[in-house]
């Protein structure tokens, strides 16, 4: 029993380490169907690569600069765009195990209309 315990205080410890360690913030983009400017289509496709020193574990998509929402890191991400003829933007930041968050990045596109 003791040496479980010690086992898990250590994994703890070294967890812990490697998380207090790790300052650097994420780096993202955000990209609308491969980086058009324009669609035809309401249905769009965001893509959000992102890469860290650690993983990357939660991202956050809106349609300005503040981040409300967070969710499960996704590299792509589905989205209905609404009135056609209108500019659409969206942003993204997405944020490590250790808590650190990228810079917001953001991209506009022009639905025209189907």
């Amino acid at each position: 029993m003791i040496a479980i315990l010690i086992a898990q205080l250590l994994i703890f410890i070294v967890c812990s380490a490697i998380n207090a360690a790790d300052v650097a913030p994420p780096d993202g983009i955000i990209l609308i169907n491969n980086n058009v400017t324009t669609t035809y289509s309401r249905n769009i496709e965001l893509l959000i690569p992102a890469q860290d020193d650690n993983e990357i574990v939660d991202m956050c998509i809106s349609a300005g600069m503040e981040c409300t929402q967070w969710e499960p890191y996704r590299k792509s991400k589905y989205a209905q765009l609404l009135g056609s003829n209108t500019w659409y933007s969206f942003c993204a930041r997405v944020r490590d195990g250790a808590g650190n968050e990228s810079v917001m990045k953001c991209v506009v596109i022009q639905y025209i209309g189907d």
